[in-house]
């Protein structure tokens, strides 16, 4: 695997009859793979922190289940899980893109991003060689600021 595009998939709301994603639409759109995710879903149930990973045109469209609504399941807890299966089912020089959510305020996305991008390199980091496996995280679709310094 090269490429990945990192779709986290809230649980709670997937499992709804009527399930629609802004982002998910967007990516289906282009690299077909809800079909299939509901598909494999049906056979074999996901939990919180596991990771499907499904080929589409071309790329890999890695699927985290997550459960945002849920406070007992600790963000950093299964982000750290879901970061360690990709890990250890990948080689050679990996990229990930992960679409930030654009609707939540910028304080909260702020944090969300930190603790993702310090997880991902803890996780990745822990198995880091230079000549074993390289790894990119690309955070997609924050707009730049207008911020003072």
């Amino acid at each position: 695997m090269g490429y990945g595009i990192v779709m986290f998939i809230d649980m709670q709301v997937m499992l709804m009859d009527d399930w629609r994603d802004e982002v998910v639409e967007l990516v289906d759109a282009k690299y077909p793979f809800k079909a299939l995710l509901l598909e494999k879903i049906n056979i074999k149930p996901m939990a919180v922190g596991e990771v499907l990973m499904l080929p589409a045109n071309g790329s890999v469209i890695i699927c985290v289940f997550s459960n945002f609504g849920n406070s007992d399941e600790k963000f950093h807890v299964w982000l750290k899980k879901a970061f360690s299966a990709i890990r250890d089912r990948t080689a050679g020089n990996v990229r990930l893109a992960v679409q930030t959510n654009t609707t939540l305020p910028d304080y909260i996305r702020d944090k969300a991003e930190t603790l993702l991008v310090c997880t991902f390199k803890s996780v990745f980091r822990q198995h880091l060689r230079e000549d074993i496996l390289r790894a990119t995280l690309f955070l997609c679709g924050r707009q730049p600021t207008n911020r003072n310094p």
